[in-house]
């Protein structure tokens, strides 16, 4: 088992440990190991962590997916037309774009 002393010190490591690593100032891996019978923590280093936060986020995003606020919503009708403003404001914004470049297109300005 390795843990990194830089963020994760007070997870597995003994005091002891820690304190020989501060006063040696190291920040590298220090190995600790945990008894069977406390219990079945294991930390095999960054990859673990990467996939405990993998699993902490997919865990999270289940339990928003299954509330009963995402059972129950729908599109209203005050939404409904927002979002019918902002399309056609969309809309507007690209049929002047699309003017502006046609007239630039041919009517060419020369300065001499």
């Amino acid at each position: 088992m390795v843990v990194y002393t830089s963020k994760l010190r007070s997870l597995a490591i003994p005091k002891a440990q820690v304190r020989n690593a501060r006063k040696l100032g190291k920040t590298s891996a220090v190995s600790a190991k945990l008894a069977p019978a406390e219990g079945t923590f294991q930390f095999d280093g960054i990859e673990s962590a990467k996939a405990k936060v993998g699993a902490a986020v997919s865990a999270a995003a289940v339990a928003t997916i299954s509330s009963p606020l995402a059972a129950e919503a729908s599109v209203t009708p005050s939404l409904r037309n927002t979002l019918l403003s902002v399309v056609a404001g969309g809309v507007v914004l690209a049929a002047i774009a699309v003017a502006v470049i046609g007239v630039s297109s041919f009517d060419k300005v020369s300065r001499k």
